[in-house]
């Protein structure tokens, strides 16, 4: 008889990292490449503390998914399935 196949965990996270990284190295390039007397600080912009909450919440929902992902039990190979 076949095996069931493994279930695919997904790569969201890694692929929001990258996201997050190269939007980051962009920003980055942008503030130096102006070179104003001032730097970009998202906190002097118009609806600064929506944006700041906004990524202070999405920050503690990926904290949550990464400390579920570690903290949870693994099941030994041929373990008891609920019994």
């Amino acid at each position: 008889m076949s095996e069931t196949p493994k279930p695919q965990r997904g790569g969201a996270a890694a692929m929001l990292f990258l996201f997050c990284l190269a939007l980051g190295g962009a920003g980055l390039a942008f503030d130096l490449a102006l070179n104003t007397e001032r730097g970009f600080w998202i906190g002097a912009q118009a609806g600064a503390q929506a944006v700041i909450g906004a990524g202070a919440a999405a920050f503690v929902v990926i904290a949550a998914y990464l400390a579920r992902a570690v903290l949870a039990r693994r099941q030994p190979p041929g373990g008891r399935d609920g019994v």
